[in-house]
């Protein structure tokens, strides 16, 4: 049975940093994942909520709740933070409104972080992609747990190697991690954009 899910590709990589969200899709789709992408998802309203005008916060919350709430399926997201706006403080925003604060109870049931659906629900740990690159993984304090993909970043040991084909350095810790591909230059295009899905996957 084909799997189909819903991005909700944040307004961050809409605007600025689009090729990850190609990244994304390019992950789910080597996985037999249908990926559909509703045209009119703007922003989740965490700029507006961060800033403390829930007001601004709860029109662009409504919005995204109604047009998510239309979809059928997971719905993913490849952000920690959008993930924890939809599925937490979203409860907040309409604590007062019993009509959008049960559509948000049902939306944050569908909603997964990235690399939470790639592991805890598809048991995904090798996308067997590489990258020459160095990255930075940032460690999250206890007591993160609210944040999607917090557990899973606390055990960035065990799980970027997998699945970002990570190589870890002599001082590698929770705090930092390096990359480095095995692949030749003139790797082709496709492997070229296997190294770019796995990318997203710390992001």
């Amino acid at each position: 049975m084909s799997v189909s899910v819903q991005l909700f590709h944040t307004c961050i990589i809409n605007e600025i940093y689009p090729e990850v969200g190609l990244a994304v899709v390019n992950v789910l789709e080597r996985l037999g994942i249908a990926v559909a992408v509703p045209p009119e998802q703007t922003c989740c309203g965490q700029p507006a909520f961060n800033g403390g005008f829930h007001a601004d916060a709860r029109k662009a919350a409504r919005l995204t709740i109604d047009i998510l709430g239309a979809t059928e399926g997971p719905i993913i997201i490849p952000s920690g933070s959008c993930g924890d706006m939809i599925t937490h403080q979203y409860h907040m925003l309409f604590a007062d409104d019993p009509v959008y604060l049960e559509k948000s109870r049902a939306l944050s049931k569908r909603c997964f972080e990235f690399s939470m659906y790639l592991v805890d629900v598809l048991g995904i740990t090798d996308l067997a992609a590489q990258l020459r690159a160095r990255n930075t993984q940032g460690s999250l304090p206890e007591g993160s747990g609210s944040v999607p993909g917090a557990t899973e970043a606390r055990k960035a040991p065990t799980i970027l190697p997998a699945i970002c084909s990570a190589v870890w350095g002599p001082k590698a810790s929770r705090r930092h991690c390096w990359r480095r591909s095995r692949a030749s230059p003139a790797q082709s295009s496709r492997t070229k954009r296997n190294a770019a899905a796995s990318a997203a996957c710390s992001r």
